[in-house]
């Protein structure tokens, strides 16, 4: 199998110094890196911190991280991690989360924590939003509650089971989480959420 041979004389130089050397070691090889990026001449790359929304423009840059592409940037490679969609307070009306951002998950566990029912029937959904419109649809909705207590609903591709309810989907990019109220009476409840990699 012949091995391909990628030319980058004209993208990134290289050369080695002497001199102090690394850390006060006489015999450190130091090594500069110059990246020709768009601009004539050598432009010396830089270390840079890793984030999310890097500009591709700004990947000559110095840096250990895995990185995704979400269409115009670079975004920083997740865990499992977890948030708040809803905080614990009294609410007498549906209420929607601000937009969640998933970076590269494939599924989610909610944690619905109902602390003060007045009977009053809630239901739990996830939609999703769409790029083009920014309109909202539906991906799931849970059984209605009107009792206290906490509901574990899970959303992963090929679950089976998994705490009060499971479904079987993958999730996208933006979504919210809704709490549908079947009357005006005041409800105490939060939602929480852990992305699922």
């Amino acid at each position: 199998m012949a091995i391909p041979f990628i030319d980058l004389s004209n993208v990134v130089k290289w050369f080695v110094g002497s001199g102090s050397g690394t850390n006060g070691d006489p015999y450190a090889i130091g090594v500069n890196l110059y990246g020709k990026k768009s601009v004539a001449g050598d432009t010396a790359l830089t270390a840079a911190i890793p984030a999310d929304g890097i500009a591709l423009s700004d990947v000559l840059q110095a840096m250990v991280a895995n990185q995704l592409y979400n269409g115009a940037t670079l975004d920083l490679m997740r865990n499992n991690t977890e948030g708040t969609a809803l905080a614990s307070v009294a609410r007498t009306a549906t209420t929607s989360s601000s937009d969640i951002i998933n970076y590269n998950a494939r599924g989610i566990a909610i944690f619905f924590n109902v602390s003060l029912s007045n009977a009053t029937s809630l239901t739990l959904s996830v939609q999703e939003k769409d790029p083009i419109s920014g309109s909202y649809a539906t991906l799931y909705s849970a059984t209605a509650v009107t009792t206290t207590g906490m509901r574990l609903y899970t959303i992963y591709p090929g679950i089976n089971s998994g705490g009060t309810q499971a479904y079987q989907s993958a999730i996208g990019r933006t979504l919210r989480i809704t709490v549908t109220h079947g009357d005006s009476n005041s409800n105490t409840y939060s939602v929480g959420y852990s992305f699922i990699v």
